[in-house]
């Protein structure tokens, strides 16, 4: 999928069209006197203007694959450049060929444009979705990112996903995400790697429960990994599992309160666990 901006596309594609309807209003007439000349005149600066939208309209043809217009696009910047050099007044004789060649590359560049967007399908994120796909801060906040950088990709993942409505995604990445914090509380515990979730939770508990044999109560270190540890076992069973199989779908709405859950649960480990 490409990214790109709308509105300098748009804001291009309509000084363009209106610069051709100008010209043809213009090339209907059949004598324009500029103050003082018997030849028609458009100012360097418009003509600068020309060629920088003709510019954006080429580097966006380029990246959602429009060679025609494209192609359109440079052939009305080498009209523009071209033509004679600007007066001391800042003018540029648009007079004979040049005014037919530089009326018929816009012409030809509005017409080709229309038809060769139509063969595209744009997607548009709504203000909710865009805060997701490209938020202003980091997505769960910076302690997470620092906590547990293994997992930044699959958050921000979990972000577009969401923000593009595919919630099953969405989750999915979620668990990716969730599976970097079991595996740093694991290692805080000293507990070597593991084939799954459950084996991870499993050796947890256990050796929580040998300390507490051993010492005969829990410190407030203990007492918040065995907290966390039945946290973990509960995402495993509501979400973890259930989204590893086909009948298991998640709508954006749930996706986006499992999102916030996760959030806040990472937040809480980030307190006391780094990877």
């Amino acid at each position: 999928m490409l990214e790109f901006r709308a509105d300098p596309f748009i804001a291009a594609v309509g000084f363009i069209n209106a610069t051709n309807q100008f010209l043809i209003d213009f090339s209907r007439r059949e004598k324009i006197l500029m103050p003082g000349r018997e030849w028609p005149a458009v100012s360097a600066r418009g003509l600068a203007d020309l060629e920088g939208f003709a510019r954006e309209i080429s580097a966006v043809a380029r990246q959602i694959d429009m060679p025609i217009t494209e192609n359109l696009a440079a052939g009305l910047i080498r009209e523009i450049n071209g033509l004679p050099l600007p007066d001391n007044e800042g003018l540029v004789p648009v007079i004979g060929e040049n005014f037919a060649r530089l009326s018929g590359a816009t012409n030809r560049l509005v017409e080709v444009v229309k038809k060769e967007v139509q063969s595209k399908l744009f997607l548009a994120l709504n203000s909710c979705g865009k805060g997701y796909w490209e938020p202003t801060n980091q997505l769960f906040g910076k302690e997470v990112h620092d906590a547990f950088p293994s997992a930044v990709e699959d958050i921000e993942e979990a972000g577009k996903c969401l923000a593009v409505e595919r919630g099953t995604a969405c989750v999915m990445h979620l668990m990716r995400s969730m599976e970097v914090t079991l595996k740093a509380l694991a290692n805080v515990l000293n507990i070597s790697a593991q084939d799954n979730w459950g084996r991870y939770i499993q050796e947890i508990d256990k050796e929580l429960a040998l300390r507490f044999k051993s010492a005969g109560k829990r410190s407030a270190d203990e007492v918040f990994y065995a907290e966390v540890s039945e946290s973990f076992e509960r995402v495993k069973r509501l979400w973890r599992n259930r989204t590893m199989h086909v009948d298991q779908t998640y709508t954006p709405e749930r996706a986006q309160n499992i999102l916030e859950a996760t959030r806040d649960f990472m937040k809480y480990l980030a307190q006391r666990i780094h990877e």
